[in-house]
């Protein structure tokens, strides 16, 4: 990887790696030292952000390993724990729990959960209660 691009195209990179959980090429970007796994994009979202959001646990273990920190926030006050219950990740939730991230059920989420409810929609129900587990 070329380090003579600016900055904000690194971190781009790094960014779309992420979300597309290429670990490989996180480790190519974050070793050639221009940009960190704590780097963000305009809207504060790390690398930890769209891993969450897609759904790639291998990607948010080997960026914790590299100094991420799994409770951040973006721009919006969301965090990675956020991202996976909103994208129905349950296999991130569950990570991120046993790492005792913190996150808050955003009101899309519980907007989406109770319509379903609403509209004896259990198929939606069933989904979105296994994301959060209720039970803990």
């Amino acid at each position: 990887l070329s380090v003579d691009c600016p900055i904000s195209d690194m971190i781009g990179k790094l960014i779309e790696a992420a979300t597309i959980g290429d670990s490989y090429a996180i480790g190519q970007l974050l070793e050639d030292g221009v940009v960190s796994a704590t780097d963000a994009d305009y809207d504060m979202r790390t690398p930890v952000h769209l891993a969450a959001a897609n759904g790639h646990v291998s990607v948010l273990k080997f960026l914790k390993e590299k100094g991420a920190n799994l409770n951040v926030k973006d721009r919006f006050g969301g965090t990675p724990m956020d991202d996976g219950v909103r994208s129905g990740h349950a296999d991130v939730v569950k990570y991120l729990k046993e790492q005792k991230v913190e996150g808050a059920l955003d009101s899309q989420f519980l907007h989406e959960f109770l319509k379903a409810a609403a509209d004896g929609n259990e198929e939606i129900v069933k989904e979105k209660l296994l994301v959060v587990d209720v039970n803990g």
